[in-house]
């Protein structure tokens, strides 16, 4: 809605409902309290020091249903002579915590207590290993190298590589032949020689950035409990993409590109293992056994990698749709087998609603998947339109394969 037919609206409910999983400081929260509604938010995060539960307002847990359901049963239900009090409450106590005066009287407090107290020891960055996978183009891959080696943190780079290579290159570039066995992935060879006390690896052609690249290595070398970070990159198309989260719900999401950079401690990274048989998906697989290990990976939330080359968008799905649906399929059997079963349960579920269920019972998959390849950065406004013809399609092929095979 439009702003203003947005607060036209507020002004005629009683009960504004916002049960986030989790929040900063909603704007949509301060506005509803400071309209007198009764709001029922999620107490994870800021709405749960806004609202105080059944005064100026009532708290839910935002993961849970059935919790939402029962406040407004019994918290709502029960005290609908008194939303009227409970509206006047919250706005006097969202005008008390908004007010100017409350922010700088905190933080005048906060500088005060902290003066003197707190100091940034001097750190040297941990000496880093850069990993570029040279695929067919050694000449990109080599100016990757020479760009990584301009960040001071960077001890060595790593190119994998079967061409013959010129003897006249920096000695801090060494060559890597990736392992010819099946049973092994090619970047195995690389991780297993680094010298480096962290590992980064990057797609030939990708651009870094230098000095974020350094404080990243200065990050891990402060904090020895971080096992490694997951960092934000840009894309050939302009936009923002982030490494697989160690979260598994996270890790199944379409859109996220395994070859967004992952900067792991070298000693974590021996601990585990990238698997061949994912093939593009074994960034993701490397995230998702780094959590059930119980390493500990942070978000960077800067750009490491200013610009990704276009062929790696293309890893983000196998060529193959009969191919991408196996890996899929690997990568959820053989990560979240250690979970809990309602989790397994729901990762299924989640893995369903953004591959389709019918996609993965028809042929039709495949003319969905090459719209995206194709067109997908030339013209992306096309290719939305059509990828969502094209899924509407195979939704009704998919219902009418589950009612000829007799599934309603």
């Amino acid at each position: 809605l439009p702003r203003a037919a947005l607060l036209d609206k507020l002004s005629t409910v009683d009960v504004v409902i916002l049960p986030s999983p989790w929040e900063n400081w909603p704007n949509a929260c301060i506005e509803a309290m400071a309209a007198g509604r009764v709001v029922v938010g999620g107490r994870h995060g800021g709405m749960g020091e806004m609202i105080e539960d059944g005064v100026s307002g009532f708290l839910v847990d935002g993961c849970d249903a059935s919790d939402i359901a029962r406040v407004i049963r019994e918290g709502v239900g029960g005290a609908l002579d008194r939303l009227d009090a409970i509206g006047t409450a919250a706005a006097e106590r969202i005008r008390a915590l908004s007010a100017p005066a409350t922010y700088v009287e905190a933080i005048e407090s906060l500088v005060a207590d902290g003066r003197g107290r707190v100091s940034i020891p001097e750190v040297d960055a941990l000496p880093l290993t850069v990993v570029v996978d040279a695929a067919h183009d050694l000449e990109s891959a080599h100016r990757a190298a020479n760009a990584a080696l301009a960040c001071p943190a960077v001890a060595e780079v790593l190119v994998l590589t079967h061409a013959p290579v010129a003897s006249d290159i920096d000695p801090r570039i060494r060559h890597v032949a990736p392992h010819r066995s099946h049973t092994a992935h090619p970047r195995s060879a690389a991780f297993a020689g680094a010298r480096g006390d962290a590992v980064l690896a990057v797609p030939a052609g990708a651009t870094l950035d230098v000095a974020v690249l350094d404080r990243a290595a200065v990050a891990l070398a402060t904090h020895p409990g971080i096992d490694g970070l997951r960092a934000l990159a840009r894309g050939p198309d302009g936009r923002l993409c982030t490494a697989p989260p160690s979260d598994p719900g996270l890790a199944f999401v379409r859109g996220s590109c395994p070859d967004a950079p992952l900067l792991v401690r070298t000693t974590a990274l021996r601990k585990l293992a990238l698997d061949p048989d994912l093939g593009p998906y074994a960034e993701r697989g490397l995230a998702l056994g780094a959590a059930a290990a119980g390493l500990r990976f942070e978000d960077w939330p800067h750009l490491l990698v200013t610009a990704l080359p276009p062929e790696t968008t293309n890893l983000c799905l196998p060529s193959n749709w009969q191919e991408h649906r196996a890996r899929l399929a690997l990568l959820a059997a053989r990560h979240i087998h250690h979970l809990p079963l309602d989790e397994q349960r729901a990762l299924t579920a989640l893995l369903v609603r953004e591959f389709g269920m019918s996609a993965f019972r028809s042929p039709l998959g495949e003319a969905t998947h090459r719209l995206d390849a194709i067109l997908g950065r030339r013209f992306p406004r096309l290719a939305s339109l059509l990828r969502s013809l094209a899924l509407r399609m195979l939704e009704a092929h998919g219902r009418a394969k589950d009612r000829a095979a007799g599934r309603g």
